[in-house]
């Protein structure tokens, strides 16, 4: 895994949210030359672009809690996050852990333990987009079960027939048309949804 990460640092998009004076001038030499891709602003932009791969974010003390966007503590996926600390008290190693940043630096910046972090940052990202991307499949699996749960109980309600013969039903005419059998659960619950409208209109 190491490895790896090593060898995809150089095509790595970096940006360096900071102050611009000599320790952002500082930490921009170190990084290109491990042979990232940066580019520098201050303060923290409302948006930051889909090809940004990694994020250092200064946390100074006089503001532990900048204005920052979203992104930073947003469960969607989201760009690696190094935060950078000028002071190490518990507020702004608070805020870090808020934040969810997957490491930590200080100021002044030393070559030595840089890229050593910045694997490290990867490894928790890499980590972190995995067990989301697992999330999200169970959360679609589950979906799907209910789906499927729904157009049962709707077959057999409409139709006067068990479970299994229901479950059946879906699964044949699924293969018959060459779809999912959660693809054509969802059409029988839409379908159920649209005339229980459409009575509803013509009741009303």
């Amino acid at each position: 895994m190491a490895i790896k990460i090593l060898q995809e640092l150089r095509n790595l998009n970096v940006l360096i949210v900071h102050p611009d004076d000599r320790q952002r001038n500082e930490l921009k030499k170190h990084i290109e030359r491990i042979g990232c891709n940066v580019t520098m602003q201050w303060p923290f932009p409302k948006f930051v672009t889909a090809q940004t791969d990694l994020i250092f974010f200064a946390m100074m003390q006089e503001h532990p809690l900048f204005e920052k966007p979203l992104l930073l503590n947003s469960g969607e996926t989201r760009p690696t996050i190094i935060a950078i600390v000028d002071y190490e008290n518990p507020t702004i190693l608070q805020s870090a852990c808020d934040i969810g940043v997957h490491a930590i630096i200080s100021t002044p910046f030393k070559p030595f333990g840089l890229l050593a972090n910045l694997v490290v940052a990867r490894m928790h990202w890499h980590q972190e987009v995995m067990q989301q991307n697992r999330i999200r499949k169970l959360e679609k699996k589950v979906r799907n079960i209910h789906c499927v749960e729904q157009a049962i109980s709707i077959l057999g309600r409409k139709n006067e027939i068990d479970r299994q013969e229901a479950y059946e039903f879906i699964r044949r005419q699924a293969m018959n048309r060459r779809i999912s059998t959660e693809d054509f659960a969802q059409e029988i619950v839409q379908a159920d949804k649209t005339l229980n409208i459409t009575r509803s209109e013509k009741g009303a």
